[in-house]
Formats: C-alpha cells, structure tokens, sequence
C-alpha cells in the first residue's frame, strides 16, 4: 500500500487495533477492580510466584499505549498469572487460592485487593482469559464483546484531543475556516445541539475530559469515514484510535 495512503497496512492496523484494545482491556480491569498499578504488579508476582514479570512502569506503558509494538511476552505471563490468580480467589475460594499459589503476603498483595478486584472472562464469562487470550488480544485477533467501546486513560486526553482536532481539520481543509467547519459537522452523524457545539470548540482547541472522548469516538469514526469517502462499517472507534496513536509514535 502506498505510504501516502490514510490508512496503515492491513497486519499493522490490526496490531495497532489490539495495541488499544488491550490498553483499554487494563483500563477497564484497573478502575472496575479498584486496583492501582503497583497493586496488580504485585498480584501478577502472586501469581506467577516469580516477580518482575509485568511492574508498575509497564503496566502505565500499557494502559496509555506507549510501547510501540506492544505487550511482551512477559507482559502477557504477567497479566495472565494475575488474571488467574483473582480469578482462584474469587471463583475456589482463599484457601483453594493459598494452596495453589502460595501465601499471598509473601509478594505484599493484600486481601481486600483481591476481594474488590474483578477477574477478566473470555467470552464465555466462565473461565479467565488466559496467556493466549491476551496474545490474540495484542495481536489484533480477539476482541472482548463485554468492553463498551474504548476505554481511555484519563493521561490520553490533551494529546488525543490536539489530534483528532488536526486530523479532522486537515480532512476538511480547503476554501475558508467556515467551509471546513460547515464539511466537519455536515459529517458529524448527531444532530445534538450541545454536542455539535462541543465539537465545534475542540476544532478551535479545545480540551475534551476522558470521558467527553470516550463518548464521542463511535461519532467522530463515522464523521472520518465519511470525510475520507468510506464506507461507515469499515472504519470503528478502535481504526481511529488505531491511527491516532500510530500517528503519535510517528511524530
């Protein structure tokens, strides 16, 4: 594919696809688990019975998509061993969880994180995702029906919203300021007052909350794919936060 295309090579966007879901798969474990990063480095220790596998600095690297190609192979053992590690406490019990792991104070994990912390199912919602799962996960080649589209850091949202202000600006340049707002919003697919104000100002520069982008990026999706002349169904929120932060390692 020629470098000028809009879109990354095929095997690429799903690799940088995986890259956000999994990030989005920590942030949802993090703040549905009530867990810190320190707190689940030292469950994924638990778990392995092996420290140093996925530290607290990785799991920020993770969560914020700051490693250029992703998990390693470590990374995944970690987020496996304390996937697995809740999951025995939660689903067989304390004891059961003792017996087969060791005891938990050995690597400072305390109870009442285990207690409030959620485990991760595959699709099933019976058994916890596994080492392979969260390879296909990295890859590109699962994604989890019960994450409600992408789940963004609260440090992401300066920096996603100075791009998706550049990106659908330089869809719609050409002819005045108001020509290119008037493309923009006719693209834009809700007809919400407030919400086409909101967006209105995040093309003036405007800074948008974690949660103001996580609501909005299935609309903005639709309003670059109809921008770039495609097909609605063929570009989602995870493409456009795929080339979003493709783009960010690339600068």
């Amino acid at each position: 594919m020629p470098t000028s295309s809009p879109r990354p090579r095929p095997v690429t966007l799903r690799h940088e696809q995986g890259r956000s879901h999994l990030a989005g798969l920590i942030n949802y474990w993090l703040r549905r688990g009530h867990l810190s990063h320190r707190q689940l480095a030292q469950i994924a220790d638990w778990g392995l019975g092996e420290g140093g596998w996925l530290t607290s600095t990785q799991i920020s690297h993770l969560r914020n998509r700051n490693m250029a190609r992703g998990a390693t192979a470590g990374n995944l053992e970690g987020l496996a061993g304390a996937n697995q590690a809740i999951w025995l406490w939660q689903t067989k019990g304390p004891e059961h969880a003792v017996k087969a792991l060791g005891p938990f104070s050995a690597w400072q994990v305390q109870d009442r994180w285990l207690d409030d912390a959620i485990w991760l199912p595959v699709s099933d919602g019976i058994e916890p995702l596994g080492y392979a799962d969260f390879a296909e996960i990295n890859a590109g080649r699962l994604q989890l029906s019960y994450l409600d589209g992408q789940s963004l850091s609260d440090t992401e949202s300066d920096d996603l919203s100075q791009r998706l202000s550049d990106l659908l600006n330089s869809l719609a340049a050409g002819g005045t300021p108001a020509e290119g707002f008037a493309r923009i919003l006719a693209a834009y697919p809700l007809e919400d007052q407030a919400r086409r104000d909101r967006l209105r100002d995040l093309l003036l520069g405007a800074i948008w909350s974690r949660q103001e982008l996580e609501a909005e990026l299935y609309a903005l999706a639709v309003t670059v794919a109809t921008l770039r002349g495609l097909p609605v169904s063929s570009y989602g929120p995870a493409d456009l936060h795929a080339e979003l932060s493709s783009h960010r390692r690339r600068t």
